[in-house]
């Protein structure tokens, strides 16, 4: 994304023209994979594996684009355990317990 101000000045001194839009990740990345084990007992038909990886690009957290957050992506996963229309879900969200997003400055 390459969100801009197109005109935003805020008093003679300050403006902010061409800046990019804070909280705006210049990109984004989503993918992910799944299986299916079919177990076949009288109490659990399926178990199903997925996992996902999720980025965004860098960001700026303020209209003066002076502090900023760099690329950041994280792991989640889930398995589910089905019976017929039935599914127990465990889902674990940044499974590599990456640190918490944090601004350059």
């Amino acid at each position: 994304t390459n969100a801009k101000f197109k005109d935003y000045k805020v008093n003679a001194k300050t403006d902010y023209t061409q800046k990019y839009l804070p909280m705006v990740p210049q990109n984004t990345v989503s993918f992910g994979v799944g299986y299916k084990i079919n177990i076949g007992l009288p109490w659990l038909d399926n178990i199903l594996l997925h996992g996902q990886y999720v980025g965004t690009g860098k960001f700026y957290w303020n209209d003066k684009n002076d502090v900023y957050q760099p690329y950041y992506g994280v792991f989640n996963g889930n398995i589910s355990f089905v019976k017929k229309n039935i599914s127990v879900d465990l889902w674990e969200a940044n499974l590599f317990k990456k640190g918490d997003l944090s601004p350059v400055v």
